[in-house]
């Protein structure tokens, strides 16, 4: 990279650098809270995934490594009715979810208008120093009254991004 005075300065290469998404693959309208398992890597011409991704089954997402992961999640909901709040709680567990934690939630609060979209987002870091164990997955919460988390197996709407940013701490 070039520096502002034309200096060149070098960033730390990390071979086990990940980059990787997953997206609903369609509408959620499953009263109350349960875990999400619709989810899909985009396939899309231009979607990539960068180094070994992500593996998913029942909605529990395994880590490809150990490291110091971000992980972002954009929750998109069709708000029908007035509610509290909806949209996706984000659980992570160091024990195969014999127990868990909820580290962040993506939610949205209805309006008392019909028919309103919303966007909610969650931002979290997680600390992986055992892929066999240490996992995370992601609850639709106070879904009810004709109201929806989105999304579609043609183009994003509500999706999960994990990045892995360095070595485990």
């Amino acid at each position: 990279i070039e520096g502002r005075t034309g200096s060149t300065v070098s960033l730390p290469q990390d071979s086990n650098y990940m980059l990787d998404q997953f997206r609903l693959a369609a509408h959620d309208t499953t009263n109350g809270d349960h875990d999400i398992t619709n989810w899909e890597r985009p396939d899309d011409s231009m979607n990539t995934t960068i180094g070994t991704g992500m593996t998913v089954s029942s909605g529990i997402f395994t880590f490809p490594s150990t490291g110091t992961y971000m992980i972002s999640v954009i929750a998109v909901v069709n708000v029908a009715t007035a509610d509290g709040f909806l949209g996706i709680q984000c659980e992570a567990s160091s024990d195969n979810f014999n127990s868990s934690d909820i580290l962040a939630y993506a939610v949205t609060g209805g309006d008392g208008e019909t028919d309103s979209v919303m966007t909610g987002h969650a931002q979290f870091i997680v600390n992986i120093t055992n892929t066999s164990t240490h996992k995370v997955r992601f609850v639709a919460s106070s879904i009810h009254n004709d109201n929806q988390l989105s999304g579609d197996s043609g183009y994003n709407y509500t999706t999960v991004t994990f990045e892995r940013k360095g070595p485990s701490q």
